[in-house]
């Protein structure tokens, strides 16, 4: 039997005192590149300058504000409590509503299932595409992205973080790049379940776990890359999911704060036509960059944190309807 929404919520959403708000690490932009793209080094920052989003989209904005992750970040942003608990208001989204209702059937259902659950159902969206590029479609409100498909991992992990969110699991998205070798970036999400921040991808449906069973964050899988490998039959692929570990970024993405940002949709640029006509002809000559993104580049930078009370959403964003 489908759970009713009060039940539902109070099952998975982690305690909240009222009145208080939650307090997360806040990078200072103008002293560090500990945030947004210049923690990936200067050729990913270029490659993100280019970004198929729209300019100010809300795909650019959490980029932007993504923490680098390293040692003296990892023990804040790994701390046993969540920044905040999911704050959705049940039916203010009723497309997402019925979807966590026909993924989540169960009240009882482990939060790693409902994980599961949610990454498997975002990694099918792939197969509603269009197979031409200059139908493909990119960004967009979440409820858009589900209905036409995608197969962009950045589209797809703002999807299963909001699902998460409306299933009263705290989630938020983990940018990925291999910064060794070009144009191999991702995005993953990470949710918090079993008291612990645990990474799951929302293109490949993958849940990642430590060798007991408990959830894997993306600075557990930097540090231990065989627990990447094997989640995968094909070795290639492990190899190249666990080498995107090696640079990550973590950006908090509240429900109930989307409608302050803007969601326009593009189309694909001509930079990204590029880089997507090589990879599907198996890059021949091998993989490379394509537009001189690597000319004197070099290695980020670490930067000083400082805490403060979760900012403002941005004033400037256009309103859900």
């Amino acid at each position: 039997m489908t759970p009713t929404e009060p039940e539902f919520r109070r099952r998975r959403s982690p305690t909240r005192v009222r009145g208080e708000r939650p307090r997360v690490l806040r990078a200072t932009r103008a002293t560090t590149p500990h945030v947004g793209p210049a923690w990936f080094g200067p050729a990913y920052s270029r490659m993100m300058a280019r970004d198929v989003h729209a300019t100010g989209s809300v795909d650019r904005v959490l980029l932007e504000g993504a923490k680098g992750l390293d040692g003296d970040s990892a023990p804040a942003l790994y701390a046993k409590i969540p920044f905040a608990a999911p704050g959705y208001r049940w039916g203010t989204r009723p497309a997402l509503d019925r979807t966590v209702r026909a993924l989540v059937r169960s009240a009882e259902a482990p939060t790693g299932r409902t994980v599961g659950a949610i990454v498997r159902f975002t990694s099918r969206l792939g197969t509603k595409l269009t197979p031409t590029p200059d139908d493909l479609r990119f960004g967009g409100h979440e409820e858009e992205i589900m209905e036409r498909g995608s197969e962009w991992c950045t589209d797809l992990a703002r999807v299963a973080c909001v699902l998460l969110q409306v299933a009263g699991v705290s989630a938020r998205i983990v940018y990925l790049a291999d910064t060794a070798r070009a144009y191999s970036g991702h995005a993953v999400v990470e949710a918090f379940w079993r008291g612990e921040w645990g990474a799951a991808d929302p293109v490949t449906g993958v849940v990642y776990r430590t060798r007991g069973g408990r959830p894997a964050g993306a600075w557990t899988l930097r540090q231990h890359p065989t627990l990447v490998r094997a989640r995968y039959r094909d070795p290639r692929e492990g190899a190249e999911r666990s080498g995107q570990f090696r640079t990550c970024a973590i950006v908090t993405y509240r429900v109930e704060d989307s409608r302050y940002y803007d969601f326009s949709v593009t189309t694909v640029s001509p930079y990204y036509r590029s880089i997507l006509a090589m990879a599907h002809s198996g890059w021949p000559g091998g993989l490379r960059w394509l537009h001189g993104e690597a000319d004197s580049a070099g290695s980020p930078r670490v930067g000083r944190w400082t805490e403060s009370v979760r900012p403002s959403p941005p004033r400037t964003r256009r309103r859900l309807r």
